[in-house]
């Protein structure tokens, strides 16, 4: 079941990603401006700002070996829900290109999904941590994020 998910998941990842780079329309089918894009990804990054960022760099440098162990996976599971978490709607002012760091998020996560599918190491806890993690990118990124853009492409009517 782990492999597969994280595959489903890679697929959203990855268009999501074209998305960003201008390189594919939302769904195959509808055309973000520029604005709306922006507010997608201002939203992801409204709340706990450096932390978040502290938290991607982090996630990147642990992600530089493709071996993970059972420890690595909870400190990743971890990472996630910061850069997950939401908090009050006010907006905090944003210094860094929120599409810059929405491209570097989505590029992180697309790493964790393809080193997840390639896990063969098996163990009650090792198998529970890998769906935790693709359950996590799924409800509070894939899924959010989804809707954010579909919240645009409906606004555009």
């Amino acid at each position: 079941m782990g492999k597969e998910l994280a595959l489903k998941e890679l697929e959203f990842l990855e268009h999501f990603l074209r998305v960003n780079r201008n390189q594919q329309p939302v769904f195959n089918s509808f055309v973000l401006r520029k604005e709306q894009l922006r507010q997608c990804n201002f939203q992801l990054w409204s709340f706990r700002t450096l932390d978040k960022f502290t938290a991607l760099y982090q996630l990147h440098d642990v992600l530089q070996d493709t071996k993970v162990s059972d420890l690595t996976l909870y400190a990743l599971l971890e990472k996630l829900n910061l850069l997950f978490a939401k908090g009050p709607d006010f907006e905090e002012s944003l210094v860094m290109d929120s599409k810059l760091l929405t491209i570097a998020l989505i590029e992180v996560l697309i790493k964790i999904c393809r080193i997840i599918s390639c896990d063969s190491t098996d163990s009650k806890v090792r198998h529970s941590l890998r769906k935790s993690i693709l359950l996590s990118i799924h409800v509070q990124f894939t899924r959010e994020y989804a809707l954010k853009l579909w919240e645009q492409i409906e606004d555009q009517d």
